[in-house]
């Protein structure tokens, strides 16, 4: 077999790869991922190859590499488009003037008995992490089992409960307590899950086992890109609204180039559940574009009662932000609720303390 064989010394491809987690290529027609490399140092052609190869790097740059008649190599740069990473949705949402999110496939889910996970700090810890199937899944009233031998899935967490020792009193994800304080990450009620607090945060120390199984590939919203999101993207007002997706009440939100098709309507900024109601066959048009918050219930502890009370069936749903509340008992997230017919993001009252379980629905960006 006549073969060619090119040695490539090219520094911005080594630099560019070296950052990569995985290396991504163009062959044949179909998008290929090979394993992590540190540099490219060499290409061989076969009579089975075609006249180009398109080697694909993330979020860095494309290189055409030619094969003519003559035998001599062409190399061209390109912008690369970003790839869709496993567990994320297709839908684009902007959460800033300058910065697009796609969310994960559904609701961040863990159980604590099952296998193994990496971390960003080099360890591995107990149990698994997951996306939800579906985004209309919740885990309900079994979230009162919390604890670390409990062999099914939770899906409502404390604050800051990645599993990251943070100097906080209680940071593992089946950390129960009704002192609101126990959850201080670094000690202070005023540190975001950012920064030098970023482990803190659950897509950004844990791998997601079905959302590419490496630690920080995702990572919470802030409380600034969620109010950019509802209320400051272009065409922010007619982007979100209440809905109810295949039984489950909760909210709809729209990627920023949503258009309506397969006579899917849609009424936004609305805050009645009925207005928007999808059959499952209906969601599972729009479903890998559409991002949906199911209504998931808030696990509290109380003191005086000892008990723990998600609803199974919920009117009301919250989900964590990276960014701390400015009072010392609670934190800033997106608050669905049918009492006060809004959807706030700001801090409710007291009573919803960082100390309570709540949603997590973790975005990556798009480069």
């Amino acid at each position: 077999m006549k073969k060619f064989f090119l040695t490539l010394a090219v520094m911005v491809m080594a630099i560019c790869a070296s950052a990569q987690k995985n290396q991504y290529f163009w062959y044949q027609g179909h998008l290929m991922m090979g394993n992590p490399i540190a540099q490219i140092d060499s290409v061989t052609f076969g009579e089975e190859d075609t006249d180009s190869i398109l080697v694909y790097l993330p979020r860095t740059i494309i290189k055409t590499v030619e094969v003519h008649d003559t035998v001599y190599i062409t190399i061209h740069d390109t912008i690369c488009p970003d790839a869709i990473s496993e567990g994320a949705l297709n839908g684009e949402f902007s959460v800033s003037a300058t910065k697009k999110v796609r969310f994960s496939q559904g609701n961040l889910q863990f159980n604590a008995a099952l296998g193994t996970h990496q971390c960003a700090d080099g360890t591995t810890k107990q149990g698994t992490w997951r996306f939800a199937e579906n985004q209309y899944d919740t885990i309900g009233r079994a979230n009162t089992l919390i604890s670390s031998s409990y062999e099914g899935w939770i899906d409502l967490f404390a604050y800051g409960t990645s599993g990251w020792n943070s100097g906080a009193n209680m940071y593992e994800p089946w950390s129960r307590s009704y002192y609101h304080d126990n959850f201080n990450v670094g000690g202070s009620s005023s540190n975001d899950l950012t920064g030098v607090y970023a482990y803190a945060d659950w897509g950004v120390y844990n791998a997601i086992s079905n959302g590419g199984d490496q630690p920080s590939l995702w990572r919470c919203l802030s409380k600034e890109e969620a109010e950019y999101l509802f209320y400051s993207r272009p065409n922010a007002n007619n982007l979100f609204g209440y809905a109810t997706v295949n039984n489950v009440k909760g909210l709809i939100i729209l990627p920023d180039n949503w258009q309506a098709s397969n006579n899917i309507s849609f009424t936004p900024f609305t805050k009645d559940f009925a207005a928007n109601i999808f059959s499952l066959s209906e969601w599972e048009l729009i479903s890998s574009q559409v991002v949906f918050l199911p209504c998931a219930s808030v696990l509290v502890l109380t003191n005086n009662f000892g008990g723990d009370s998600p609803d199974e069936v919920a009117d009301e749903g919250f989900y964590r932000l990276s960014t701390a509340g400015d009072r010392t008992s609670s934190t800033y997230h997106i608050n669905i609720r049918v009492e006060n017919n809004d959807i706030n993001l700001e801090l409710v009252d007291s009573y919803y303390w960082r100390s309570d379980g709540m949603s997590v629905r973790l975005v990556q960006d798009v480069k």
